[in-house]
C-alpha cells in the first residue's frame, strides 16, 4: 500500500511539474529566401553565398532550439551548383540544432509532373507538425494554393485542420508558409505575393478559430506585418538578396510562457536573447 501511495504521489508531482517544464523560455530562428542565384549569375552567386554563410554563422553563434526555413532555398531547383552550395553551407549548422524546411515557389512547381516527388526525395516531406516545450509548430506547402493545385490543397487543408485540433491546448500555435497569407492589409489586392482574398479570408477564419498565435512567411523579400482578429502575420525579409526596401537578415522568435516576441535582425548582429552574445 505504501509503495502504491508513493507511486501515485510521484505521478502527481511529475504532472504538476509538466507546465513548468513546458513553459521554460526558448527561442527559434526563422530564415527565408536564401535563394542562391537570385539577382546573380546562375553559376556564380558570391553575394548569396556570403549572406548564407553569415546566416549559418549566426545560427551557430546564438544556438536556437531549432531553425525553420520558409522556402526558396535556391533560385533554380534544377541547378546542381546552387543546391550543392546550399546543402554544403547549411550542413555547417550544429547537428544539435534541428532544421525544418517548407517549399517555396522556386523549390517546387507541383503542377509539373514529377516535381513534387523530386522535392520529396530531397527533403522527405513538404509540410511538418511538431511540438516543442508546450508549443505547436505547423508548416504548410503554399505552392499547392498558389499553383492552383486545389485537390492537393484540400487534402493538405484537412491535414492542417487535424493538426490544429490536436494541438488546441498548446501554449502557442505557430504556422509557417512560404507565401504570405497577407502582407499588410486584410483587404489588400490579390497579387503574386499573397493569398487570393477568398483563400486569405478562409485562412483568417481558420487561424482565429483554432487559436493560432502567429503566421510566419517569406517570399516578399521585404518585411511586412499585419494583425487581424488577434492573429499576427509576419512576412520576413530574405536572408539572401532582397527587393525594394528589404534588408537581409533572420527572424528571432523568443517564447516565454504566454508571451512571445518576434524580432528581425541582420544575421551579423544577431545575439542570443538570453545571454546577449
Amino acid at each position: 500500500m505504501f509503495a502504491m501511495k508513493r507511486a501515485i504521489l510521484t505521478i502527481l508531482l511529475l504532472a504538476a511539474a509538466l507546465p513548468l517544464l513546458a513553459s521554460k523560455p526558448f527561442f527559434f530562428v526563422q530564415m527565408t529566401d536564401p535563394q542562391l542565384g537570385f539577382k546573380e549569375k546562375p553559376e556564380s552567386f558570391e553575394q548569396g553565398l556570403t549572406l548564407l554563410q553569415e546566416t549559418v554563422d549566426a545560427i551557430n553563434r546564438i544556438h536556437p532550439d531549432f531553425v525553420v526555413v520558409t522556402g526558396d532555398m535556391t533560385n533554380n531547383r534544377f541547378n546542381s551548383v546552387q543546391w550543392e552550395a546550399y546543402n554544403a553551407l547549411m550542413g555547417q549548422i550544429s547537428k544539435d540544432i534541428p532544421v525544418w524546411h517548407i517549399p517555396g515557389n522556386h523549390d517546387l512547381k507541383p503542377r509539373e509532373e514529377g516535381d513534387l516527388a523530386h522535392y520529396l526525395r530531397r527533403y522527405g516531406y513538404d509540410r511538418f507538425s511538431f511540438n516543442h516545450k508546450g508549443c505547436a509548430f505547423i508548416g504548410i506547402n503554399s505552392c499547392f494554393l498558389k499553383d492552383g493545385c486545389f485537390d492537393e490543397e484540400e487534402e493538405q487543408c484537412r491535414w492542417m485542420l487535424m493538426e490544429l485540433w490536436k494541438n488546441r491546448d498548446a501554449e502557442h500555435i505557430f504556422l509557417f508558409t512560404h507565401c504570405p497569407v497577407v502582407k499588410s492589409d486584410p483587404d489588400e489586392k490579390d497579387d503574386y505575393f499573397n493569398f487570393q482574398k477568398v483563400y486569405r479570408d478562409f485562412y483568417f477564419s481558420v487561424c482565429e478559430r483554432y487559436g493560432v498565435d502567429a503566421v510566419f512567411s517569406g517570399h516578399f523579400h521585404r518585411s511586412r506585418f499585419c494583425e487581424h482578429n488577434g492573429v499576427r502575420y509576419y512576412t520576413t525579409s530574405a536572408s539572401g538578396l532582397t527587393l525594394g526596401d528589404g534588408t537581409s537578415g533572420i527572424n528571432i522568435v523568443t517564447v516565454d510562457g504566454d508571451t512571445y516576441k518576434s524580432e528581425f535582425v541582420a544575421a551579423s548582429k544577431a545575439v542570443n536573447p538570453f545571454t546577449g552574445k
